[in-house]
């Protein structure tokens, strides 16, 4: 459904035969590309699973493909990387090729071409600097979950300053609930769960809402 909806926002045969979500698109009148990976464990576990298989086949060539058209590159995935694993988490089965956090690092440090990676999958807003041991640091952005405080949706805008440095803007913002009582009372709900638990994991990452991030071009 979603490649015969307009352009097909990059969703390919293979990808649709495979029944895994890796595919590309560029954003019209832009050097923006967007390279999207599937990180669901089809064996199982709630955590992420990339295969090097899939680096092999899919990530890195397409990385290479943007490096050589002069692309920038956002990834964008369901996990973020600290919540990479072997697959083999609770209900899941470990299969011998898992790509673990630091080597998924180390590979976007490998392309200089990279902005952000963005995610999902921790029900919390969070902005973190990734520092490869060798290559270029990129942004880490995580999102919250529509189901959760704070119930928001991310939009980014992404510039070039002129100066040497492109700028990432993001700006969190609410979905209506106006005549929707399903939504207004989904968002209640979501707020009381919040003020009675807490936040995942106490990190005070609710605080990345909104940002301006800078970026060196040449990186």
């Amino acid at each position: 459904k979603v490649k015969a909806d307009g352009d097909g926002h990059g969703v390919t045969d293979g990808a649709i035969a495979a029944g895994r979500a890796f595919y590309s698109y560029d954003v019209g009148s832009t050097p923006l590309r967007v390279i999207v990976i599937d990180t669901a464990a089809p064996t199982g576990s709630a955590e992420g699973l990339l295969h090097q298989a899939e680096i092999d086949s899919f990530l890195r060539p397409e990385l290479d493909r943007a490096l050589a058209d002069q692309k920038l590159v956002v990834v964008a995935s369901h996990h973020s990387s600290a919540r990479l694993t072997d697959g083999g988490e609770f209900g899941g089965t470990a299969p011998p090729d898992a790509v673990m956090p630091d080597e998924f690092r180390e590979l976007l440090g490998d392309y200089p071409n990279i902005l952000m990676h963005l995610a999902g999958h921790t029900h919390v807003h969070r902005v973190t600097e990734v520092l490869p041991s060798l290559g270029t640091p990129y942004w880490e952005v995580e999102t919250s979950a529509l189901a959760d405080f704070p119930h928001q949706l991310r939009a980014f805008e992404i510039w070039d300053l002129d100066n040497g440095f492109y700028s990432i803007r993001s700006i969190a913002f609410d979905f209506q609930t106006e005549a929707d009582p399903i939504a207004k009372k989904g968002r209640n709900l979501g707020i009381m769960d919040f003020t009675a638990c807490g936040q995942e994991d106490g990190t005070g990452a609710v605080s990345d809402r909104n940002f301006d991030l800078y970026v060196p071009k040449g990186q």
